[in-house]
């Protein structure tokens, strides 16, 4: 409800009370980062790297990984790609998964030695997933 209600009144100031909402329901403060993404992607990138680097949700960080892919980084800057980094480290699985995915999306190549120690990672996802990140970066342009 808060998305299509976000997405009728296209408002601003109702991403940032949703993103404020300390409820028990994710759902909302991920469906401002998304708006954010489509609307207004600096505010979808400073949110996305506070999530990144404060919260210990992990629906919210995989979103925030998520947004991270859309939004990048800035012009000279490494913010992101340094956030994204630091979650091929973090204890879950889901976060470390979607940043894998993400950093492939990025294309940044520079990504490729980092995520070449994940292809001898216990778990079959976690191998699977980083083939196929290793596979785009290694076809990036970039």
């Amino acid at each position: 409800a808060f998305t299509s209600l976000l997405n009728l009144r296209n408002d601003p100031s109702l991403a940032e009370e949703g993103w404020e909402d300390d409820g028990y329901n994710l759902a909302i403060p991920r469906a401002a980062l998304q708006w954010w993404v489509k609307h207004r992607p600096q505010r979808a990138r400073s949110a996305a790297l506070t999530v990144l680097k404060e919260s210990s949700s992990i629906p919210l960080m995989t979103e925030a990984v998520r947004a991270s892919a859309q939004v990048k980084d800035l012009p000279g800057e490494r913010k992101v790609y340094d956030q994204l980094i630091a979650c091929l480290d973090d204890s879950s699985i889901l976060v470390r998964l979607s940043a894998i995915a993400v950093l492939g999306e990025y294309g940044d190549a520079a990504a490729i030695p980092r995520l070449q120690l994940m292809t001898d990672s216990s778990s079959t996802f976690i191998r699977e997933v980083t083939r196929d990140a290793l596979s785009k970066l290694r076809r990036s342009p970039k």
